[in-house]
């Protein structure tokens, strides 16, 4: 009895650090900023007189979705209380039809397809810039958006992620110039960005750059309770009306206080002497660390580069010099013996998530366990054989011929193969890495034999790959069909 929560318990109470989401970062200062949630139980309640409607806001709630549009000087914003997927679900949901084509970015998170899905709308992919240091997407390119926007004008939205996992961000002003251009609504995925209004050395947020729709997730980089997100809503071309109406399909019924009061209370510290106290300190160390670890010979640190539009210097993402594969070993030797928890590993590299809750203990700490690894492990010998890191061509993702639309694909009749026999058939599922739930195939994507690579070596290295039915990760489904006219 009783499992989760005391696994939940010895978790809070031992050495580990978190470098990893929420931002709240369980820092022992959060509990004596935010002391009002250190009971939740004595806040839960539901929509009782005078307390409002999240779905039908007229009195206190209305005022602070007011005060929160006013901060961030856009036309609305809106509270979300199941993450940022019920943001963009709605998102996407308020500005299509049944069938329509969409423009996406091929780099997106799994819950863009979810909606592709929901809707059966039609995607079009624009694939992003290559990263030849550790496999890294790069930006999306204004110029690949306005090429697809040419080629099909029955497109009725875009949807872009920036900052990626990451934190590569995109040149959004100039791709909302464009979109604007054929008065089709921009939608960012900004999940990883809530942050970026909130400091001096970050990139600017999609909001400042005209984009029509921006989702947040608080809770990933900012003192907020998991779950909990901003939708903001710029420009004429979006019908709120009918945007607020979709929120109400796609978020609960049943929306928690506890976590409406953990925004408000997490904006207002934002906005006091000593939230930005906090932010500037977080500043110094964020520098500070990344210019040390520069300095660690075997330690490849992911900058900004010409693959990029903007970067995050938030997110830590490094890797071992001159070697692939590694990531979930350095992973692995960061929890077992520094007591580090990371947010992320893939093949080549790790990412360590900050935030301004983050103490000047939790980055030494950090940084400690790099010199570890740097100066006094026998790399070959403990993280793995020495490797380039994978070209370009080995490591990114190409794309891939969409043969049927994701939704055709699902329901369509399917017929498990071995993976390592699926090359030229037609994915039935969409597998891929969670986190950061980037798909390395989708569904009604024809299989290659550098996609069937990518699954085995992912598999190989001992990562779990999601969405697959077969839990061996030894299947795939592919659909039941002939040899097709559209192959």
């Amino acid at each position: 009895m009783s499992e989760l929560i005391n696994k939940l318990l010895e978790n809070s109470k031992s050495n580990k650090y978190p470098f990893h989401m929420p931002g709240h970062k369980r820092n022992v200062n959060y509990i004596n900023i935010f002391k009002q949630l250190e009971k939740p139980y004595n806040i839960d309640i539901t929509e009782i007189d005078g307390f409002d409607d999240m779905h039908h806001p007229e009195n206190i709630l209305k005022d602070l979705m007011g005060r929160i549009s006013a901060l961030y000087h856009c036309k609305r914003s809106f509270m979300l209380v199941n993450g940022s997927t019920g943001g963009i679900l709605s998102a996407i949901t308020a500005v299509t039809n049944i069938g329509d084509e969409i423009l996406i970015s091929r780099n997106c998170h799994k819950s863009i397809y979810n909606s592709i899905i929901l809707r059966n709308l039609k995607p079009t992919y624009v694939y992003p810039q290559q990263n030849l240091e550790m496999g890294i997407c790069g930006h999306i390119s204004p110029e690949s958006v306005e090429e697809k926007l040419k080629e099909n004008r029955n497109i009725k939205a875009v949807v872009i992620v920036s900052p990626t996992y990451e934190g590569i961000v995109s040149d959004i002003k100039s791709i909302a110039y464009i979109c604007h251009s054929y008065n089709i609504p921009l939608i960012v995925d900004e999940a990883h960005g809530a942050h970026f209004m909130h400091g001096t050395i970050f990139p600017k947020s999609a909001v400042e750059c005209n984009a029509d729709i921006v989702v947040q997730s608080l809770h990933k980089t900012l003192p907020a309770l998991t779950q909990t997100g901003l939708l903001h809503v710029q420009g004429n071309i979006v019908n709120v009306e009918k945007l607020e109406e979709v929120l109400a399909l796609y978020q609960t019924s049943s929306p928690s206080y506890v976590f409406m009061a953990s925004i408000e209370i997490c904006l207002d510290f934002l906005q006091s002497e000593k939230g930005k106290a906090y932010i500037k300190n977080y500043e110094k160390e964020l520098l500070l660390i990344r210019e040390r670890i520069g300095t660690l010979r075997n330690i490849r640190l992911l900058e900004k580069n010409d693959q990029m539009f903007e970067y995050d210097n938030s997110k830590i993402v490094f890797g071992i010099e001159n070697q692939s594969g590694k990531g979930n070993e350095i992973s692995n030797y960061l929890r077992e013996k520094h007591f580090l928890e990371m947010e992320m590993s893939t093949y080549n590299y790790v990412v360590a998530m900050t935030s301004i809750m983050d103490s000047e203990e939790g980055f030494y700490r950090l940084y400690s366990a790099l010199v570890d690894i740097n100066e006094t492990i026998k790399i070959n010998e403990v993280i793995g054989t020495n490797k380039k890191y994978k070209t370009m061509e080995e490591s990114n993702m190409k794309p891939l011929k969409q043969v049927y639309t994701p939704y055709e694909a699902k329901i369509m009749n399917h017929r498990k193969v071995f993976i390592e026999n699926s090359e030229g058939l037609i994915s039935g599922e969409m597998a891929y890495i969670y986190p950061p739930g980037i798909p390395l195939i989708v569904y009604g994507e024809k299989i290659t034999k550098e996609v069937i690579n990518l699954l085995m070596k992912h598999k190989d290295a001992g990562f779990h790959i999601r969405g697959l039915e077969d839990k061996s990760m030894n299947y795939i489904n592919t659909l039941d069909i002939s040899k097709d006219r559209k192959l």
